[in-house]
């Protein structure tokens, strides 16, 4: 999500909002399952078993992935932004 956010300039409630992935196993040989959420575009699940790749859609949002919140500093002042697969919220103290 920090790649979305400082890399590619998306606002941190969008990146939030966007597909996740994990996987369950790292390292060569593993032979490991990338597990995407359900709205990752079908372009890039077909793209990813074009080369190679085990993937596995899952049923929903997936909050055990880790909630993450998002509290920063932009130009305008402070922005927050609150995990939508979990029950949070996000606040801004001035």
């Amino acid at each position: 999500m920090a790649a979305r956010i400082i890399g590619c300039g998306i606002d941190p409630a969008e990146a939030q909002a966007m597909p996740r992935w994990s996987t369950d196993d790292f390292g060569p040989g593993t032979g490991s399952t990338i597990k995407v959420e359900p709205d990752t575009p079908a372009a890039v699940v077909e793209d990813l078993r074009r080369r190679g790749h085990d993937i596995t859609v899952v049923d929903g949002p997936q909050g055990g992935w880790g909630p993450m919140s998002v509290i920063g500093l932009d130009g305008d002042g402070r922005v927050a932004a609150a995990d939508p697969r979990v029950d949070t919220t996000e606040a801004i103290v001035f």
